[in-house]
């Protein structure tokens, strides 16, 4: 609840949809900036983490391709997490999901597990919240680098390293 209890009564402007909000000091903007750059690294790393385990797994044209699918995908995270979390049989024709419910349920399903795999991949725009005053926590830039350098890159070098040892390279083709 919000009350004017100024001797002198102020005038108050806020937006309805963002509710009040108060805003307190805390670190300068340089800092800010810092850990909103820290977070697009660990982005950075673990793209260049899909990029060389994708490199090695595949060849050229399959690795960009799946590497640009991941960024796409990252990229579209908001909308897949939406997809998910609505009813698909209500957004398309009640009819045809009427007579198609397999497909309506195997297309929701779909949705699900996606949002659930992109859903640690994806973070705030932390650029914006420095650039406009915005606290970019210590707390939100360990939990975006825990998930996405740590879980998800390292389970991308293990994938990488496991078939890398396995794989015999280097070695002369016999020609029958």
């Amino acid at each position: 609840e919000f009350a004017n209890i100024n001797p002198v009564p102020l005038v108050v402007v806020f937006a309805p949809e963002d509710g009040v909000q108060v805003l307190a000091y805390s670190g300068g903007f340089v800092m800010n900036y810092l850990r909103a750059l820290l977070i697009w690294f660990a982005r950075l790393a673990f793209l260049a983490a899909l990029g060389v385990t994708a490199g090695s797994l595949f060849s050229l044209p399959v690795a960009v391709f799946l590497s640009l699918y991941a960024v796409v995908l990252l990229g579209a995270a908001p909308f897949v997490h939406e997809l998910a979390t609505r009813n698909l049989a209500a957004m398309t024709n009640v009819e045809l999901a009427q007579r198609t419910p397999l497909a309506t349920l195997a297309l929701g399903l779909m949705y699900k597990t996606l949002s659930v795999i992109v859903r640690p991949l994806s973070m705030p725009d932390v650029l914006l919240d420095a650039a406009t005053g915005r606290l970019v926590s210590w707390g939100l830039t360990a939990r975006i680098w825990l998930a996405q350098v740590v879980l998800y890159a390292g389970l991308l070098a293990a994938l990488g390293m496991s078939v890398l040892t396995r794989r015999e390279l280097g070695l002369p083709s016999t020609a029958p």
